[in-house]
């Protein structure tokens, strides 16, 4: 659906990958709640998967606001060296293996760690939001927008505007500002593109929201039962 978009605006969505033995990416989910196809060309691929609900071991939060804010091991070894029993014995957890010719499909939200095992490995990657995945999408990009990808964030450490000048605390807060205003714009412009060109796709989606925030909601009978407490006050 992100294609509605034109060409500039259209984020980030496909790679050529090329890498070594033992070279790869660590835990990580794909970029604005997309799904994936990943084809094998050259050598072998070995994925490991956790479900949207399962953090993989070794893998921590390090934001509070339901994001995907999280901290993992860089090394690639260390993880394994470290984890790998326990993922093992984890419920949810999926191991593979590709080569040339092998599509992995890799849906939205899903953890994924992915090694390359052959002298050299080749492969091609697509993202994409499908109308299935947009409410996925447009909740990331209403909640936290700060964690849009694949589009020019204008980001203080990229450009070095008034860098020097700025303390890290100043940087760390103008550029969480340019991740959110782009995370609003494209919001809003694949919306736009949406209600002009696939209203019913957006209609769906939005039914799909709502449904969750009436879930979400405080029942009557909760709200009869244990009432909110009126806010303290202090007085003489």
């Amino acid at each position: 659906l992100f294609a509605l978009l034109d060409g500039a605006d259209r984020p980030d969505y496909r790679w050529l990958l090329i890498g070594g033995a033992r070279s790869g990416q660590s835990w990580h989910k794909d970029p604005n709640m997309s799904s994936a196809w990943n084809l094998t060309l050259r050598g072998r691929k070995r994925w490991l998967f956790f479900p949207p609900h399962v953090t993989p071991p070794g893998v921590f939060p390090t934001s509070t606001d339901g994001g995907h804010d999280y901290a993992t091991p860089i090394a690639l070894a260390e993880w394994a060296r470290d984890h790998y029993a326990e993922a093992c014995r984890t419920p949810g957890f999926v191991e593979a293996e590709t080569g040339p010719g092998d599509v992995t499909f890799v849906p939205r939200g899903w953890w994924h760690m992915v090694l390359n095992v052959a002298p050299l490995t080749v492969a091609v990657s697509h993202h994409f939001v499908s109308p299935a995945g947009l409410y996925t999408t447009l909740r990331l990009l209403r909640t936290t927008p700060h964690q849009v990808s694949g589009v020019d964030r204008g980001l203080t450490r990229d450009r070095g505007d008034d860098a020097g000048a700025m303390t890290a605390e100043e940087r760390e807060a103008a550029d969480h500002a340019r991740r959110t205003a782009a995370g609003v714009a494209l919001h809003d412009r694949l919306v736009a593109a949406l209600r002009e060109k696939r209203p019913e796709v957006l209609e769906a989606a939005e039914t799909t929201l709502a449904a969750e925030a009436a879930r979400r909601a405080p029942s009557a009978l909760k709200r009869a039962v244990a009432p909110e407490e009126a806010a303290p006050s202090f007085a003489f």
